[in-house]
């Protein structure tokens, strides 16, 4: 598989993931996890008409728009042709608890031009990710297509089609389905093996103005298996089906509401809300940092995996909205995964089995994400009473957390004394963004505050020696950071493999402000520091267009051809926001009003780095032609997180 797919939608319920395409081209089916193979290689939409010959709908001649149902997460997908005179509205979704797409398609004729139409869905899948080996067979009497490779089967029911063919995905091949679209005539073959491809074609005759089309794309580990699904669906009306769908989303999002008035806001602020449980698996317990667009890792090292660090800043807010059944299944999943050591390794399947990784030694440890995890169980732990009602349960769970974080800590705090022992500064790593090798201010910020919030539960634990041990070590960490990763008044990158200064403006250093509070900003010093870093940031990495400003990840970043970030620009805007309260705190009215606005704007433009369905991505072009890495995690997460903060501090001026 050869290809970066860019999708600009996601649909999904925790078993079954989707990625969706402008003009309804179906670009991805993972199952029987989220991480899994895509399964498809091409899944598009085209229509034959009589004297206007074949047309797929991602070509040029159609106009389209694509957005979801509000509050939900059924995508709608309106095509329209006007040189063919014809309007296709697809309905697309997951139901809940079943692994299967669900796929409407609805044609309508528009104007006069009475030309016979055929509406054709074509199909390549490479099951398990495999070309070869596959087999594919048409059941025409029972309106159903098959194809497998080992135990995996994929079963298409459809309205009855009027024509079928099952085909060889090779070039020039005498049964290739693709091929015969051109023509409007398929051969009705019905049985293909090797490398194979195959077509469904309905009819809109002459005279005729519209027709409804019903597909389904059921995943199975055994024929039986996924024909029992089709068939399951098949019994309820698409009414029904998309009803239930909608009840299950609007159920996910009951009691959570905007906290602002801005409808940009509302709107990024109720879709970032439903990405991510789409994000999560719900059979191993764990998310992935996006929905895999780049499977054989031709322009990044893909994204279908589990890093700590996402999976924290996701748990994090899922914490707060006490959605602590998903918390929970995460933390067993975090505690399966933990070395005995009390580290953790770069990113994982979602079995818990290591994922290719290049950060994978002592020197190249991202030492932040374990800092994360130790973070993250020492809140969970703050909450624990309100978990489960069950007694033993809840001793289970402060059982694994208390040695998540104790474990994780002590690793923290004996590879920080190595450094210091042997005269370097703490702790060398790899940077957050995988790409250098050093100790910098946002991995040496993460893993402060890890030491600084287990020494506390130490201390709970009457562990008194390794609380002082660990704070003292975190003392030792904030002030060479801060004493040797500065320049001109301002944080910089941090400290290169051998001890030199690296002067690079990078956003990541925003960590020291927040989340991690190694800055409280509580004296003069600090917040003057603050201040300077940031106003860095904001000279040297933020790029504005067309009305709207968005920072970088570091200067001079090429990665993705060096788009913008929407952890980074949300990120300086939360930055500002803590900027404003310290301000705040102090009286200064004024100052702290001309920091909230100016956080205001960097956290709206974050939030509107979308795809057009709406999603977020890790990295965006502002004028709007490019993105990457959409469903985002951490994007997404922060979104939500950024408008939080924003809509609380607002309520604290109110007070004022």
């Amino acid at each position: 598989m050869s290809t970066v797919y860019l999708p600009t939608a996601i649909v999904g319920n925790g078993r079954v993931l989707c990625t969706m395409g402008a003009s309804g081209e179906v670009m991805s089916f993972f199952f029987p996890n989220i991480d899994h193979a895509q399964h498809i290689h091409e899944c598009m939409l085209g229509v034959y008409a009589s004297g206007y010959g074949y047309s797929w709908t991602f070509e040029p001649s159609w106009e389209r728009s694509q957005s979801y149902i509000d509050g939900t997460n059924i995508l709608r997908t309106r095509l329209f042709n006007r040189y063919i005179g014809v309007e296709v509205a697809l309905t697309d979704f997951v139901p809940p608890d079943v692994p299967a797409l669900v796929r409407q398609v609805e044609v309508r004729r528009t104007g006069l031009r009475q030309v016979h139409m055929l509406i054709c869905q074509y199909h390549e899948l490479w099951i398990d990710g495999h070309r070869w080996k596959n087999c594919v067979q048409a059941f025409p009497d029972e309106k159903l297509i098959l194809q497998w490779c080992r135990d995996t089967w994929i079963a298409i029911g459809a309205t009855p089609f009027h024509q079928f063919q099952c085909g060889k995905s090779d070039a020039g091949a005498w049964s290739n389905a693709k091929d015969d679209l051109y023509d409007g005539s398929l051969k009705c073959q019905a049985l293909e093996i090797g490398s194979v491809n195959f077509a469904l074609a309905w009819e809109l005759p002459v005279g005729e103005m519209q027709i409804s089309i019903v597909l389904t794309m059921a995943a199975g580990r055994s024929a039986d298996e996924a024909v029992r699904v089709t068939a399951q669906l098949r019994r309820a009306p698409f009414g029904q089906l998309l009803h239930e769908t909608k009840k299950h989303w609007m159920k996910w999002l009951k009691d959570i509401e905007p906290p602002v008035e801005d409808d940009g806001l509302k709107a990024a602020y109720m879709r970032a809300q439903l990405v991510l449980p789409m994000l999560f698996d719900h059979s191993a317990g764990a998310p992935i940092a996006a929905p895999e667009f780049d499977p054989a890792f031709i322009a990044s090292g893909g994204y279908g995996f589990c890093w700590l660090r996402d999976a924290a800043n996701m748990m994090w807010l899922w914490l707060r909205q006490r959605r602590y059944k998903h918390v929970a299944q995460f933390i067993k999943w975090a505690s399966k995964v933990q070395l005995d050591d009390g580290s953790w390794l770069q990113r994982y399947w979602l079995n818990g089995h290591l994922g290719p990784a290049w950060s994978t030694g002592n020197e190249n440890t991202q030492w932040d994400q374990i800092a994360s995890m130790v973070i993250l169980a020492c809140e969970c732990l703050d909450n624990l009473v309100s978990f489960t009602n069950d007694e033993g349960e809840m001793q289970r769970l402060k059982r694994l957390l208390t040695a998540m974080a104790l474990k994780g800590a002590q690793k923290l705090y004996e590879r920080a004394s190595k450094d210091v022992s042997q005269g370097r500064v703490p702790i060398v790593s790899m940077d957050l963004w995988e790409t250098f090798i050093g100790s910098f201010v946002y991995t040496n910020a993460a893993v402060y505050r890890a030491l600084c919030n287990a020494a506390e539960l130490a201390k709970k634990c009457k562990q008194a020696k390794r609380a002082t041990q660990w704070l003292k070590m975190a003392e030792i960490i904030k002030e060479e950071s801060l004493r040797r990763m500065s320049l001109n008044g301002y944080l910089v990158r941090g400290l290169d493999i051998n001890g030199r200064l690296d002067s690079t403006i990078d956003s990541s250093v925003l960590g020291a402000i927040a989340p991690f509070e190694m800055l409280p900003l509580k004296d003069e010093f600090e917040l003057e520091l603050a201040i300077n870093t940031v106003e860095a940031i904001v000279r040297a990495a933020v790029v504005s267009s067309d009305g709207r400003s968005g920072v970088a990840r570091y200067v001079g970043d090429l990665y993705a051809g060096g788009m913008v970030c929407t952890m980074s620009t949300l990120w300086v805007g939360m930055a500002m926001l803590r900027i404003a309260e310290a301000h705040l705190r102090r009286g200064e009215l004024d100052a702290a009003k001309v920091w909230l606005n100016r956080a205001e704007e960097f956290i709206c433009s974050g939030a509107s780095f979308t795809t057009p369905a709406g999603i977020h991505c890790e990295l965006f072009k502002l004028d709007g032609s490019g993105y990457w890495a959409p469903g985002h995690a951490w994007a997404s997460a922060w979104v939500v997180r950024a408008i939080d903060e924003l809509a609380r501090l607002k309520r604290m001026f109110s007070t004022h």
